[in-house]
């Protein structure tokens, strides 16, 4: 059963307990890494496996996925730890350029 959250957007109750016993594993990487790999992670949290095109501007040796899982497995089986391991604060938005300029999309900066 879904729950309907605005005009378009459902959620699923059975994908938000699927992820509390993925996150809840005491060790949680096979079980975070099986759900990237097969796929499922995809319905669960679509952001995460988009995770693995991403690099670290800093270290660049580290893909953002891999840093995440290594991230989340380091904490203890708390739900809002590892939820919060797993959903760190957002940066500013991706850069782009215009004009030869860049510019930054800051959502949290007033309009």
């Amino acid at each position: 059963m879904s729950t309907t959250v605005g005009s378009d957007e459902q959620v699923d109750p059975a994908a938000g307990e699927r992820l509390t016993r993925i996150l809840m594993e005491d060790d949680c990487v096979s079980g975070l890494w099986a759900s990237i790999e097969s796929g499922e992670m995809d319905h669960l949290v679509p952001e995460l496996p988009a995770l693995r095109m991403e690099q670290d501007p800093i270290h660049r040796h580290k893909d953002v996925l891999s840093h995440t899982v290594a991230v989340v497995a380091k904490t203890d089986p708390e739900i809002t730890v590892r939820l919060a391991a797993l959903f760190p604060s957002p940066g500013p938005g991706r850069s782009s350029t215009a004009g030869g300029r860049s510019a930054t999309t800051r959502w949290w900066a007033p309009a």
